[in-house]
């Protein structure tokens, strides 16, 4: 009998941490991609590197669960989206703006979940140019 309470309290025990863990799983209002490392190529070489770390929130302040499977596709069309923009469109010599990348990425997502869902900004940027030997 006393087995058999102890059973029946972990159980209980068990259930209400499960619960605990499922609310702050859907608590979370916004999630932390991968950090993009986006090599800049100009001509035949690797001119320069961006590390981008972006942040993904939900606009009105509710649950980030409902887009976590798009996660991968987005850190991947902002991959794209980074890298074509800075191998085809950004002059050498020039330091590329943060501001401009964070608004296309946020194109880039409201494309694909729909517009008024996500807000996309770059937590982290970092441009590095290696010296030429």
């Amino acid at each position: 009998m006393l087995k058999s309470l102890f059973l029946l309290v972990s159980l209980l025990t068990a259930h209400e941490k499960g619960a605990e863990g499922a609310s702050k799983e859907t608590t979370e209002t916004y999630v932390e991609l991968q950090p993009l490392i986006i090599p800049v190529v100009k001509g035949d070489q690797v001119f320069a590197f961006v590390r981008i770390l972006v942040h993904v929130m939900t606009k009105d302040a509710t649950s980030i669960y409902p887009f976590k499977p798009y996660e991968p596709i987005l850190r991947d069309r902002f991959f794209a989206d980074v890298y074509g923009a800075l191998c085809d469109q950004w002059l050498p010599g020039q330091q590329p703006n943060q501001d401009t990348l964070e608004k296309r990425l946020q194109r880039v997502a409201d494309h694909i979940v729909g517009p008024d869902k996500l807000r996309v900004f770059i937590a982290h940027f970092y441009f590095y140019k290696p010296e030429k030997k």
